[in-house]
């Protein structure tokens, strides 16, 4: 059906300019025309539905109340904020001769939550007023759109009527005519006149329904408008390639009504807390300074207050009960808005979708009844049709007209009102033009193409998705939420896939963050990669199709890691724990606060014996000591809160720690180049578990630098305040003290690394140990295995006890400095006390006072000893951290789609561990794609070590290997490993179940691809033979599997792995000739569907599989060529003279 335009509307006053389209316009656009504004003949600049809708939003007296409501939440939020500074206030006696006043500064140091509740509940409620705002906008929008639809249709009826009243008009002159002419009768004429005058009825109806229309727009507009002109209207389909349940979703993610319910059950929750911090008692730091008065002692005085309010719990309870009712009352209501919000966005999507069926059903109605009075007025001029069949056509056609205009107007308003409730169709409108064309059979759902998005994503940064994690993303996909955000879908799909950094959210994004990924519901994701010159954003979407975006506006965007610099230095195993715990800083400040307060809150101890001695002994006053008792009681029960949320907190945030910095680690530990890997696995072992050491010492130390050795300083002045001299005891003992724990640093640090080296050397040997127990039983060596143990158990104890030695000589050393110190202060404070200088009660709280000073002293030596470890721990760490490793250059790494699968080796040099005899010395080789490769020669002559290369496992210490015509050392590892499949000579399995071993690295392709695969090489005598079948129990290393069962496990492995390259190592060694003859069978079907292989074997079962043997002797190529030639050339047979696409190539001692 042909769009038409909408009529234009101008106000009669001063036009108003500056109004911005908005969203619902936006949609207009896609679903009916464009609209060019026509200007009035008084030069008045139209305005179209986007203009008057914007006018509305914005002038209308009901949003500007919201927003009133909004800025007094503000204020309220403001206020809640305060509550966290100082307040002032002050004291001034009325009405007594008393003329002194206190000026009084209080600072909150701990609330109970009750400010961080109220500062929650005020912003819950600032949120609520902003949705509140934005529910009266789609209200007010409905109402425009209500408004503006009837306008539409009575426009169109007036036209329609006025072309019906034309249409009778024409027909009565017409029958005046053959009145006159005598050719038809007066009757006709009157009837004529009767269907005319109810035309021009039906033309006044119209115009007075328009102008209420019109009028009703101008109350909503606020401002006068009219029609200018109209030509017509149209109306496309409501919402492009959507269906009803997706965009539903997207309406209830939109609804302000649900969010403004939302955030006023999270305002009664934060109410909850406040009333319930009404139990909690409050610290204050309150400062006084008394003025005026001839008596007063004008000295500032500092002090705690712990304010508590025993007596307010009823009324507290009270407080809670009322706000879990209105918690619960917005969580009702939510769920009751909810099924509003479905009930009515789904009648106004079958009112679009029942229009636009009823629209094509009225077009035709309408050029039917048009035809058919077309052929009537023909009849009746040659006498074949009546003149009231002509005229009963002609309302007929009139009235189906107008019935068409009514169901367009029907379409237009339904599609509006689904715009206005989904809220975002701006942006989504220029996708549907823009960027991806869909249709009804298109899933654009949050979670479909999310895999191939992540796969195209992950290349675009240097990164592989590895084809095995495919189907444990999928099922990942299956279990998170629908209405998930783009950032959070996409974030843990790439984190789940192990691509190193983070997606992002992107607000604004610029041409300087591409690429990034965008996201819209009825589109689908895409991948955004340039920006050009004319504005325009390019890429492509999931399905390859090239993608072109005008705006960004109302789309999700996500940014992508960026390829990092890797060239500069690589943080150290510190600077590693270091920055995981910083990430946690929020945590750890909350940790120190709770800690300077449970410090803080100690000393009521000390105050409350000062207190007994001086007040409560000399005066008798009991009633005193219950008050003192209480409050002490409160301090204590406090303090033991305090500490225990400390510790959970800080424990749930090391465990985080440990959790992230273990799987770094473990990720780095098996990233090691197999070349760079350290002799012994057990010491590995033991040095990558270190970091657990230095967490924890980083932990605790950094709680005692932070809190217990500022404190000692404050309680040095708090000595000062009692006990004024006294405090030269303490401050003499402190450095003195340190100095005797310092002394033995040295010696502990040494003793504790040659401590860890035995501990790590045991470690080893003990995973050697039982690794290697058959042998050693076979061979009666357990003997000399023990006395290695002994050895290094003798050495780490030694080591060990020296460490003991040292910290428990510091430690009694410092604590005899804590008892010479108790005795100096209380010998000093005698004399005083004497003097009547101070009383007793202050001396005995400057003794413990004192001696929580000195705590942080008592503490140094546990504190070196750990430190100490973890020292050593970070030297481990630092080995393992700077040994080679493949994910060195992940960042630069290619990952390309499609490779040859052909292998080149030029000028190839390797060495074992450093050792001076060169392992292989390859000058050039190169294997054809699909070409079958035997390697032979005696043992040690580096057929293992050129497998090695080939499958990238290992790297030349010089020359290149090429993987079709990249340097394998260039390429992503996961790409390699896709492309070639390696099975080495040992095959070992690991702890689990048959499955697990078969589909190692794999994803799971189903039992039946299992067992076929099986079949094929022969394993389903294993899997079938057994109760089990693939749960059959694993053991370590393969233990209880024979040597042939477990080649038989890698082979049909590797058939599942499909890979293009085939690496065997001697495949049918262990294997019986049975068994042999049936994976040579095998290999020959893989041959013939064009794989490449190299193999080496010892076997002639494999010869007649291969065309082309290379013969290596000392490291080096000795001879090159067809198998039968190179047979021949080796037995000393007479051999002919090879082709010179397969020239052997004979090397001897040249490299």
């Amino acid at each position: 059906m042909r769009l038409r335009r909408f009529p234009a509307l101008v106000p009669r006053r001063r036009p108003w300019p500056g109004i911005l389209p908005c969203i619902v316009a936006v949609l207009a656009a896609v679903c009916m025309a464009s609209f060019t504004p026509l200007a009035s003949a008084q030069g008045a600049t139209a305005w179209s539905f986007d203009q008057v809708l914007q006018q509305a939003l914005q002038s209308h007296p009901s949003i500007a109340g919201k927003r009133s409501a909004q800025a007094a939440a503000r204020a309220d939020l403001d206020g809640a904020q305060w509550q966290r500074f100082p307040s002032l206030s002050a004291e001034v006696p009325t009405g007594s001769q008393e003329t002194g006043g206190v000026v009084r500064i209080e600072q909150p140091l701990w609330s109970g939550g009750r400010i961080d509740a109220g500062i929650d509940a005020a912003g819950s409620r600032v949120d609520a007023a902003g949705a509140a705002i934005e529910e009266e906008r789609l209200t007010l929008s409905l109402r425009v759109i209500a408004a503006y639809s009837e306008a539409l249709r009575q426009t169109a009826r007036v036209r329609s009527a006025e072309e019906g009243l034309a249409e009778h008009q024409r027909l009565l002159n017409m029958i005046k005519r053959r009145v006159v002419q005598s050719v038809s009768s007066q009757t006709d004429q009157r009837l004529a006149e009767s269907l005319t005058y109810q035309a021009a009825n039906d033309v006044s109806n119209a115009r007075q329904a328009l102008e209420n229309a019109l009028a009703q727009l101008s109350q909503l507009a606020g401002k006068p408008v009219r029609l200018v002109r109209a030509t017509g209207i149209g109306v496309g389909e409501p919402l492009p390639g959507a269906s009803l349940e997706r965009i539903m979703r997207q309406a209830i993610a939109y609804s302000p009504t649900l969010h403004r319910l939302e955030f006023e059950a999270q305002a009664a929750d934060s109410e909850i807390t406040l009333q319930c911090s009404a139990y909690m008692p409050k610290i204050v730091l309150r400062m006084e300074k008394p003025t005026g008065g001839m008596h007063t002692d004008n000295r500032t005085r500092a002090m705690l207050v712990l304010q508590a309010q025993p007596g307010a719990g009823l009324s507290a309870k009270a407080g809670v009960d009322a706000a879990v009712a209105r918690r619960e009352g917005a969580r009702a209501a939510h769920d009751v808005a909810e099924r509003e919000v479905r009930e009515r966005f789904t009648l106004d999507w079958n009112e679009a979708e029942a229009s636009r069926q009823r629209l094509d059903n009225a077009g035709e109605a309408s050029t039917t009844s048009t035809q058919v009075f077309e052929s009537y007025a023909r009849q009746y001029v040659i006498g074949r049709k009546s003149w009231n069949d002509v005229l009963n056509a002609v309302r007929e056609a009139t009235q189906a007209q107008l019935s068409l205009e009514d169901t367009r107007a029907q379409a237009i308003a339904a599609s509006l009102r689904l715009a206005a409730q989904t809220g975002t169709l701006a942006g989504r409108a220029r996708i549907d033009t823009d960027m991806m064309p869909t249709g009804d059979s298109v899933d654009t759902s949050i979670k479909h193409g999310l895999l191939t998005l992540s796969d195209r994503a992950a290349r675009l940064t240097g990164q592989h998705l590895a084809a095995a994690r495919l189907a444990d993303l999928q099922r990942q996909l299956e279990q998170l939420d629908d209405n998930a955000a783009p950032g959070v879908v996409l974030t843990t799909v790439w984190q789940a896939a192990g691509l190193e950094g983070a997606a992002r959210l992107l607000h604004e994004p610029t041409p300087g963050e591409l690429p990034f990924a965008v996201y819209s519901a009825s589109s689908g994701w895409g991948l955004l990669q340039s920006h050009g010159a004319d504005g325009a954003w390019r890429g492509e979407g999931i399905d390859g199709r090239a993608l072109q975006l005008a705006s960004l506006a109302g789309l999700a965007c996500v940014g992508l890691p960026r390829r990092s610099d890797k060239s500069g230095a690589r943080p150290g195993a510190l600077g590693l724990v270091r920055n995981a715990l910083w990430l946690k800083k929020n945590v750890f400040v909350d940790a120190v606060l709770a800690t300077a307060l449970v410090t803080l809150l100690t000393m009521a101890t000390s105050l409350f014996s000062m207190q007994v001695y001086d007040r409560v002994i000399p005066n008798q006053s009991f009633s005193t000591l219950w008050v003192l008792v209480v409050g002490v009681a409160l301090s204590i029960g406090l303090e033991f809160i305090l500490k225990q949320v400390r510790s959970r907190i800080v424990d749930h945030s090391c465990n985080d720690v440990d959790h992230e910095l273990s799987e770094w680690f473990f990720q780095r530990m098996l990233g090691i180049r197999m070349e760079a890997r350290p002799a012994s696995v057990g010491t590995l072992a033991a040095q990558v578990k270190g970091f657990e050491m230095v967490r924890g010492v980083l932990t605790s130390t950094s709680l005692f630098v932070l809190t217990d050795v500022p404190f000692a300083l404050i309680f040095l002045a708090m000595i000062t305040i009692i006990g004024g001299p006294l405090v030269v005891v303490p401050l003499v003992a402190l450095p003195l003290a340190l100095l005797c724990g310092l002394m033995f640093q040295r010696a502990i640090q040494a003793h504790t690394r040659k401590n860890l080296n035995a501990s790590n050397r045991k470690a080893g040997l003990l995973v050697e140990a039982v690794d290697g127990v058959e042998t050693l039983k076979g061979s009666s060596a357990e003997w000399m295995m023990q006395a290695r143990w002994a050895e290094l158990v003798a050495e780490s104890s030694h080591a060990e006890q020296n460490i003991r030695d040292y910290a428990a000589l510091s430690q009694n050393i410092t604590a005899a400095f804590q008892q010479l110190t108790n005795v100096a202060l209380i010998s000093m404070g005698a004399w005083f006390v004497a003097e009547n200088q101070m009383t007793m009660g202050a001396l005995m709280a400057c003794t413990i006072i004192s001696n929580r000073a000195l705590m942080p002293i008592v503490q140094l030596p546990a504190v070196m000893v750990q430190w100490a470890h973890a020292r050593a721990s970070i030297d481990g760490l630092e080995q393992v951290i700077s040994l080679p490793n493949e994910a060195d250059n992940g960042q630069f790494a290619l990952t390309p789609r499609s490779l040859d699968t052909g292998l080149r080796f030029e000028r190839i040099r390797f060495t074992y561990g450093g050792a001076q005899k060169v392992a292989l010395e390859v000058e050039s080789l190169a294997i054809r794609p699909g070409e079958r490769v035997g390697l032979v020669g005696a043992i040690g002559s580096g057929k293992s070590t050129l497998l090695k290369l080939a499958s990238g496992l290992y790297q030349p210490a010089e020359g290149k290997v090429y993987l079709g015509d990249v340097d394998m050392a260039l390429l992503a590892p996961a790409v390699v490993r896709e492309m070639i499949g390696y099975l080495p000579q040992e095959t070992r399995l690991f702890s689990g179940s048959l499955r697990d071993n078969l589909l190692l690295g794999l994803a799971d392709p189903g039992e039946e691809a299992i067992l076929a695969a099986a079949k094929r090489t022969g394993l389903t005598e294993l899997i079938l033979g057994q109760p089990r079948g693939l749960a059959l129990a694993i053991a370590e290393g393969g233990r209880g599997v024979s040597g042939g069962q477990r080649q038989l496990i890698a082979v049909t492995r590797l058939l599942l792995a499909k890979p293009r390259i085939w690496l065997l190592h001697e495949p049918t060694g262990a294997m019986d000739a049975k068994t042999e003859a049936r994976i040579v069978g095998l290999l020959g079907e893989l041959a013939a569907e064009g794989v490449t292989m190299v193999a080496t074997t010892h076997k002639n079962a494999l010869l007649p599989l291969l065309d082309r043997l290379v013969v290596l002797q000392a490291g080096r190529v000795l001879l090159d060529g067809p198998r039968d030639f190179v047979l021949a050339k080796l037995s000393g047979k007479p051999q002919a003279v090879p082709s010179p696409a397969t020239a052997p190539v004979a090397q001897g001692a040249v490299a």
